[in-house]
């Protein structure tokens, strides 16, 4: 496991104005926007041993493969702020997001530059206000707290959202 102690403090997050990150809170910014970059790889190893007995031979195998795996878990303390510090990770992400959605697609799926964050089916209401709190309405939020809201939502309303907020009993 990894820990941001030793990292450099961010910047603060372009949206954060009436509520800055405090420094604690910009060093695991810094953290997470690594963990989310594609120059940090993940080498998955496997080795695998054989004997040949009638010869006595005795052989093994080892192979590594690269993968670029992001994300990671933020396992602060209660009260520490991992609301605020996940809105600032997606309001300093929100440019390479669009980035990648306008990338070609072949699969018929329709690429959005929106975070899905997953709550509990309590949080949905609290979330949206945690956003409007340190982001103001610089991103646009559609919240689905139960089916009623799910059938009402327009892909184009999706193509336009930076965060969707969705209830996990959905």
């Amino acid at each position: 496991m990894q820990d941001c102690r030793e990292e450099e403090m961010s910047i603060q997050p372009p949206s954060f104005k009436e509520n800055p990150l405090r420094p604690e809170q910009l060093k695991s910014l810094s953290w997470m926007l690594k963990c989310e970059s594609d120059s940090n790889p993940y080498f998955e190893k496997v080795e695998v041993e054989a004997i040949f007995k009638p010869f006595a031979w005795r052989a093994e195998m080892k192979a590594s493969v690269k993968s670029n795996i992001r994300g990671g878990i933020l396992g602060d303390q209660v009260g520490f702020g991992k609301t605020a510090m996940m809105i600032a990770l997606v309001d300093c992400s929100r440019d390479a997001a669009v980035i990648n959605s306008k990338k070609s697609n072949d699969s018929g799926r329709i690429s959005t530059a929106a975070t899905l964050v997953i709550v509990p089916k309590h949080l949905p209401l609290q979330w949206a206000e945690e956003v409007k709190k340190f982001v103001g309405s610089s991103m646009t939020v559609i919240v689905i707290k139960n089916m009623v809201d799910l059938n009402k939502l327009t892909v184009g309303a999706v193509l336009n959202a930076d965060m969707i907020i969705c209830a996990e009993s959905i």
